[in-house]
Order: C-alpha cells, then structure tokens, then sequence
C-alpha cells in the first residue's frame, strides 16, 4: 500500500512541473485526483495548469479547472468559472492543499488533516520512480538535483 508523502517531499512534488496526485482528506474520506502541469519559464512568476480526474480513464479523463501563479510569497490558484458559479469541491480542495503546503499563514496542523500520494512518476519529467529514494519524494535523482 503507498504510504503518503511527508510534507517537504510534497511541498517539491506538487509544483514541480509534471505532478499527478491523490488527495484525501482524513476526516471525510473524500478524495480528488489532480495533475499540475508547468506551462513554461517565460513568465517569472511560472504558472501551472490544475486538471482533476473527472471521468473513469485515469490517463485522459481530466478536466480544466484553473491556474496557479506566484502571488507574494506562494503560489495562488485562479479557478475557470463560468459567470454565476462557484468553486467546485475539487477546486476547493486543491486551493486548500496549496495553503497548506504554502501559505505561512494557514492553519497549523493543516497537513496532518490530509493524506497527499504520487502515482509513482516523477513530478517533474514524469518518468518512473525506482529508487526508495525518488518514491519516497516523488523526484528522481536527476530532477531533485535541479530542485
């Protein structure tokens, strides 16, 4: 059974670039699968694209559900609603997780409410993870060097 990351192995994995991810709260059960794609350097506060699994295919089924830049001092999601909407639980949730892992100012012991888990690549190239090593942070050796 996979065991969830700990919180600095996370704190890299999930913006570093190529991340797919689980996450599950503790209290609820109640879980969401999310990809964090890098869209490149040109812009110095880099932003990623958040897709969730919204369909049975947990390869192709993933869905737009917004964008995360650097705002201050951590990063920001900004949702793709539709006038007169709001959030979704899936964007709640991943805005939720960014604050815990990245915001000084969230509530301590946020982390602890949560269960965060690879799919086994590496967040950043997107290549298997053999080593105990690379599982355990979610980076092989080559990317965690560059981190």
């Amino acid at each position: 059974m996979a065991q969830p990351m700990q919180f600095r192995a996370a704190q890299g994995f999930v913006l570093a670039g190529a991340a797919t991810f689980t996450v599950q709260s503790l209290k609820t059960g109640k879980h969401y699968t999310y990809k964090v794609v890098g869209m490149g350097d040109e812009d110095p506060k880099v932003r990623w694209l958040v897709q969730v699994l919204a369909g049975p295919d947990n390869r192709a089924d993933y869905a737009n559900i917004g964008l995360v830049r650097w705002e201050g001092n951590y990063p920001a999601p900004k949702f793709f609603l539709k006038k007169g909407t709001t959030p979704t639980g899936a964007s709640k949730a991943f805005e939720w997780v960014l604050a815990q892992l990245y915001d000084p100012k969230a509530a301590p012991g946020g982390f602890a409410q949560m269960a965060l888990f690879h799919e086994g690549s590496c967040g950043r190239c997107g290549r298997a993870l053999t080593t105990p090593e690379s599982v355990a942070t979610g980076l092989g050796p080559i990317c965690a060097s560059r981190a």
